[in-house]
């Protein structure tokens, strides 16, 4: 019997479910591994000092795609261009 303790499962999309930071694009967040401050931590700094932060959402303003949804196709042209496909959905 299938369990779960979270009440949550994935549904076939992918296999790796853990954050993979090899890659040049981080799945989890929606932009590139070197420019994501949730995943390399010590960009926080750097987003804040130019004043790029969103409280709210906790991540550089210009990666907060629930305030600024527009910002995400810019990320995804970049994505577009290097792999020749749209990127995949952020999951967080």
């Amino acid at each position: 019997p299938e369990t779960s303790t979270t009440g949550e499962h994935a549904e076939g999309e992918g296999k790796e479910h853990a954050h993979d930071h090899s890659g040049w694009w981080c799945n989890e967040h929606g932009v590139p591994e070197d420019e994501c401050a949730l995943c390399k931590t010590s960009l926080v700094a750097e987003f804040k000092a130019k004043d790029d932060w969103c409280e709210e959402h906790d991540r550089p303003d210009s990666h907060c795609f629930v305030c600024h949804p527009e910002n995400f196709e810019k990320f995804a042209a970049r994505y577009e261009a290097k792999f020749g496909e749209q990127p995949p959905k952020p999951t967080e």
